[in-house]
């Protein structure tokens, strides 16, 4: 530790020579990088330029924390202590001279005469007479309905072409609220990345859909794709989307399924 205090008391210009030079670059870079963003066409392509934005962002902030942290251990840590201007006074303290303790006479105490207790006689209770139990009318037993089984709605899966891009659940028109559980595969050959979106209303533009979570870099088979707050919307019907990528860039035709998030009574 004490190294590393005396190597940034020694180099601490350069350090922030090289952290202000740190922030202005990738500040810049993360600027340019989320102008691209907002004017490309391609949603694939604004989102990687999104990300490309954001880790320039965190770059640039973790250059300024490495200049505050210097700045602060300059003025902090490495700060020479003031010298102290007190002397010490030095000297004996009298000792205190103990008063003798005062010695009176002692007492003698008077004895006290102990009072004889008086006798009472205590009478005796009157043991109540408990009346006579009322005859219980005899009950005549509730039939207790029997439960009627509810039936489980049926699932239907949406149609999707392509076995390796596929959405099994929520089914087609299916009534969902609260935290819904995507299930699905997405496998196929050279495979990149899926990514799963979701639109509202009954026809949504291409500048509606948005990404549920992040790109998912590992394939699924009939398995959890993804989580979709439903709870945190309102109330009206809502499209989710299944694209798959392979490694060239091209993707097989997304899968599409609609469903309803209900009012809140």
């Amino acid at each position: 530790m004490e190294t590393i205090l005396a190597y940034i008391e020694q180099y601490d210009w350069l350090i922030y020579i090289v952290g202000l030079l740190g922030v202005l670059l990738y500040l810049n870079i993360g600027r340019i990088a989320w102008q691209e963003a907002r004017y490309s066409i391609f949603s694939l392509e604004r989102e990687e330029r999104r990300r490309d934005a954001q880790r320039a962002f965190l770059l640039a902030g973790m250059f300024a924390a490495l200049v505050l942290t210097t700045a602060y251990l300059n003025m902090v840590v490495l700060r020479p202590a003031a010298p102290s201007n007190e002397m010490p006074v030095l000297g004996l303290a009298a000792s205190p001279t103990p008063t003798p303790p005062i010695i009176g006479p002692t007492l003698t105490p008077i004895p006290t005469a102990t009072p004889t207790p008086v006798i009472e006689n205590t009478p005796t209770p009157l043991v109540p007479v408990q009346p006579l139990a009322s005859p219980t009318p005899a009950t005549t037993p509730t039939p207790t309905p029997t439960p009627q089984a509810t039936p489980t709605p049926q699932v239907i899966p949406p149609n999707c072409p392509n076995p390796g891009v596929r959405i099994l659940s929520p089914g087609m028109n299916q009534t969902v609220s609260g935290s819904v559980a995507i299930i699905g595969t997405a496998n196929i050959p050279n495979f990149q990345f899926y990514k799963v979106e979701f639109a509202p209303g009954e026809q949504p533009a291409d500048s509606a859909w948005a990404v549920i979570g992040d790109v998912v870099r590992q394939p699924v088979e009939n398995g959890l794709l993804a989580t979709w707050p439903a709870g945190a919307f309102p109330a009206g019907t809502y499209w989710l989307r299944l694209t798959v990528v392979d490694i060239t860039g091209n993707f097989p035709p997304p899968c599409t399924v609609r469903v309803i998030v209900p009012a809140v009574p």
